[in-house]
């Protein structure tokens, strides 16, 4: 009986150590498909900013300050690029938003937009149908009390009005109504810090780390710059659990105690800049990469599978800021910086 319990007990252990994922093993990922995409600009007019893009039907939904008017959010045909209206006012009253944020999400099957405020700790909800009608089309979403200290970077939209939260006060990633959390997880990959220096590597994921969910809503994934892990999760249902971790370059960041409890934690000069903006298709991860080290021109968007596979690299000749693809994925729209420091709107076609 002894030795049956001994190998069960040693079984456990090793599978334990396998689903915990102790030890990642890093190497870089390898593209056998490498295109240069050409761009062309849909809109010249209109002085875009470092902001954000998405797709709804024939719009495209950017984020950012311009010249013509006080809100943060701008809608154009994404065939023709011609500007239609813009919404979300700047405020601290009901139905507005503290600043012109650059994060948010798109609830593709309503036609409603997401914006977390960060000063007001509060989502408002933007009806697209109601922008377009010039009808009153904002409200505020009050999320559950248990969920404290999120950024707008670190939330999602996913499906049936549930939402993903990444590092709240908690836990690392919550899944949420506006009424009641749902499900949540709290583990992450261990990286090479001493025992007790756990707070450090939990910054590291927050601060350096991105973040997008699948279009149906049943996984997503999270990626970090300064070195790059990507790990991928399933939240289809009322848990969440991860499905893969793939280590591609070795984390290499700098610890500033500026909280004892939630350290500051920057990127350093030494470190492979790796992934810093991520979308998503419901076939494909499309990842803001680099590669590099030193080096922090984002112009490429690096392909893969949602098991982590590489699958293919895109080269742009600008800076690529903020992207979105059809469910086809053979057109994206992004918002690039150019040479001459302009922010422009692009289509392209990927073959």
């Amino acid at each position: 009986m002894n030795k049956i319990f001994s190998v069960l007990l040693i079984v456990y252990f090793l599978c334990y150590c396998s689903s915990n994922n102790d030890i990642i093993k890093y190497s870089a990922p390898n593209f056998k498909n490498e295109l240069e995409i050409n761009s062309e600009i849909l809109n010249e007019d209109f002085i875009f900013d470092i902001g954000r893009i998405s797709l709804m039907d024939t719009f495209l939904i950017c984020s950012g300050k311009t010249n013509i008017n006080n809100n943060s959010f701008h809608i154009f045909s994404k065939h023709s690029g011609i500007y239609i209206t813009s919404f979300g006012n700047i405020g601290q009253g009901p139905g507005e938003i503290s600043s012109a944020i650059t994060e948010f999400n798109v609830d593709t099957k309503n036609k409603i937009v997401y914006a977390y405020d960060l000063r007001q700790y509060k989502l408002v909800s933007f009806s697209i149908n109601k922008v377009l009608n010039n009808n009153s089309y904002s409200k505020d979403l009050i999320l559950p009390h248990q969920i404290s200290d999120i950024n707008s970077s670190h939330i999602l939209y996913l499906n049936n009005n549930e939402f993903l939260i990444g590092y709240s006060r908690l836990n690392r990633f919550v899944k949420t109504s506006t009424n009641d959390t749902i499900a949540s997880i709290n583990i992450y990959p261990i990286l090479s810090e001493p025992d007790g220096f756990e707070k450090v590597e939990k910054s590291y994921f927050s601060y350096l780390g991105s973040m997008a969910a699948k279009p149906d809503g049943g996984k997503f994934v999270h990626a970090t710059r300064s070195g790059c892990i990507m790990e991928i999760f399933d939240c289809s249902d009322r848990k969440i659990h991860i499905l893969n971790t793939k280590g591609f370059f070795k984390p290499i960041y700098e610890s500033k105690y500026r909280n004892e409890n939630f350290p500051y934690v920057a990127k350093s000069s030494d470190a492979v800049n790796g992934i810093e903006n991520i979308s998503c298709t419901d076939k494909y991860i499309y990842a803001n990469y680099n590669g590099n080290i030193g080096d922090n021109a984002f112009n490429q968007i690096a392909v893969f599978d949602w098991y982590g596979n590489p699958i293919k690299l895109l080269s742009f000749k600008d800076k690529v800021i903020s992207t979105v693809f059809e469910e086809n994925n053979r057109v994206g729209y992004a918002l690039v910086w150019d040479c001459e420091d302009d922010v422009n709107l692009v289509r392209f076609d990927i073959y």
